[in-house]
């Protein structure tokens, strides 16, 4: 057995990288983690701003507004608004998910635990897939 070999096995610790080019890893992985942090709480707030319009006002006020409003109007309107409103919660739960891996991230990092920072590497990695994906499945024949 070769000595790095029998040192892995002993000390059975995950393999480390301490710096890339310029920069410490540490230091990547707190500004993703802020960054995550910080967009989501910013996502939130203008998504609860959304959903307070959406609920201070109706569609009957939003008919006073245009004149020329039918009854199927307003039934499209209350209908598309309960569904709106439904969307923009899921959103806002997931929102607040990925706020909570970037907080997880921050805390991962300056402890140099990796199951912490586990959550958003995996959620990246699933964006990075499915963005490759989209760009794969682009045709020009769909843009109109």
């Amino acid at each position: 057995m070769d000595q790095w070999e029998s040192r892995i096995i002993r000390t059975r610790k995950m393999l480390t990288v301490d710096s890339c080019l310029c920069c410490r890893l540490e230091t990547g992985g707190l500004v993703i983690g802020w960054l995550t942090l910080i967009t989501s709480i910013l996502g939130s707030i203008s998504l609860l701003g959304f959903l307070l319009v959406l609920c201070i006002y109706n569609c009957n006020d939003m008919a006073k507004l245009f004149d020329n409003w039918t009854y199927e109007d307003l039934e499209l309107c209350n209908g598309l608004r309960g569904v709106l409103i439904g969307v923009f919660f899921l959103l806002l739960g997931f929102i607040v998910l990925v706020g909570f891996f970037g907080f997880r991230c921050i805390q991962g990092t300056k402890a140099r635990d990796h199951f912490r920072v586990k959550p958003l590497m995996i959620l990246m990695a699933i964006s990075t897939v499915l963005s490759l994906l989209q760009v794969l499945t682009f045709r020009s024949y769909a843009i109109v």
